[in-house]
């Protein structure tokens, strides 16, 4: 007999109580970083306001968890009117791979259950449109999900690959990695890291966690995009501070590391990365622009050496993540891509859905991005050097005077 139940978790509490089962079936389901209760929950606690709920749908067999699928509700006032989505958890802001997981065999059942429950939240109005971002284009789970939501009155729009991904198999042993590479490639690698090592550079692996390393590592990339007039993620201090929190916790279970060159003491170039079930996930970088031995690819160099890491510990996959810069392909990456689909009724909704969706896009667009990501870090920086110089400095800070 099929015992199979549906609950729908909705407040703190019920979330906060769901850590232990959660973590067991993410650990039996060997799912993604981003997946697990610990990155979701500190995701959640940083990134609530008033106008998100918790909606998250757990399928139980006989009251053992098999499958969750972990989302909230956005509501967006535009004037009178109002936008009810249904969002996967930690999509708001911090990047990665999101989608529901479930035990492995229960594809057909548990998915079935997923996509009722998604096709219930339209009908009783719960949520005005569903909106899956950033999983896996290629992902059997989600494509099996989306085809059984299909069954029902609904209109699914596709797009495979919404942002372009890089990721690369990983081999069983470094030497067998170097010759995957071009021999341009792999020639560039050995000299570069020989000549920084000749002029003094120093690698350091951080696996212990501490605020002055992560301080080095946001000075870092802040300046690697500031010397771009563009602002980086850190700019924003809810993302600072989840991923603050997030390297902490995951670096007590070996799960997340900090890499760095340095040279007499000073660092100049960083890499963030996770690792989790056999998967190692670069997540940002960092390099001061100005620094004398920027011209031997000092990102790129450390890059190779967290994949060189990643091998040694038995790691399958590398992802690059989002972002089709040339150095991913170089190191051996294969563009694949992060799907997004949207749903939503058929009928009268669609009259109300559609153009509610472009002007909250357009919004988000305008003050999500351009507004928190180029125009207040500017202004904020303007202001910055006006208060130095009439404090009588004469001189504009550094990056790295700045941030101390």
């Amino acid at each position: 007999m099929n015992a199979l139940s549906l609950h729908i978790i909705t407040t703190e509490t019920e979330f906060q109580a769901l850590d232990e089962e959660w973590t067991a079936l993410h650990e039996e389901a060997k799912g993604t970083i981003f997946q697990s209760f610990r990155w979701l929950a500190d995701w959640w606690s940083i990134y609530r306001r008033p106008d998100l709920r918790l909606r998250i749908a757990t399928v139980r067999d006989s009251g053992v968890l098999v499958g969750v699928l972990p989302a909230f509700i956005e509501e967006t006032h535009l004037g009178p009117l109002a936008l009810r989505r249904l969002r996967l958890l930690g999509t708001l802001e911090i990047y990665g791979e999101y989608a529901p997981f479930l035990r492995p065999g229960r594809e057909t059942d548990v998915l079935a259950c997923f996509a009722r429950f998604c096709a219930d939240e339209l009908k009783s109005r719960s949520s005005d449109v569903i909106t899956l971002f950033r999983f896996d284009s290629a992902s059997r789970s989600m494509g099996l999900l989306l085809r059984e939501v299909g069954h029902a009155k609904v209109h699914l729009r596709h797009d495979a690959k919404a942002i372009a991904r890089v990721m690369m198999p990983l081999p069983a042993d470094w030497e067998t990695y170097l010759k995957s590479l071009t021999p341009a490639e792999r020639g560039i690698l050995r000299r570069r890291s020989r000549s920084l090592e000749k002029s003094g550079a120093k690698l350091e692996t951080i696996m212990e966690p501490s605020q002055a390393d992560f301080d080095d590592y946001v000075r870092l990339h802040t300046a690697a995009w500031t010397g771009k007039g563009i602002a980086g993620y850190f700019s924003s201090s809810r993302f600072e501070a989840f991923h603050r929190r997030a390297t902490s916790n995951f670096m007590r279970n070996n799960q997340a590391r900090l890499y760095f060159f340095a040279k007499d003491g000073v660092r100049f170039a960083a890499v963030h990365a996770y690792f989790m079930h056999g998967q190692c996930c670069f997540y940002l970088s960092g390099l001061d622009r100005m620094h004398e031995l920027v011209r031997y690819s000092p990102g790129k160099v450390l890059l190779s050496y967290v994949i060189r890491d990643a091998i040694r510990e038995g790691c399958t996959t590398f992802d690059f993540q989002g972002g089709t810069e040339q150095y991913k392909y170089k190191l051996g990456g294969k563009e694949t891509g992060f799907a997004k689909t949207v749903i939503w009724e058929k009928g009268i909704a669609h009259i109300k859905v559609v153009p509610l969706l472009a002007m909250v896009t357009l919004y988000n667009m305008l003050v999500g991005g351009i507004w928190a990501y180029q125009v207040l870090p500017r202004l904020r920086t303007f202001s910055a050097h006006l208060g130095l110089l009439a404090a009588g400095h004469g001189a504009v800070a550094s990056p790295q005077e700045r941030t101390r």
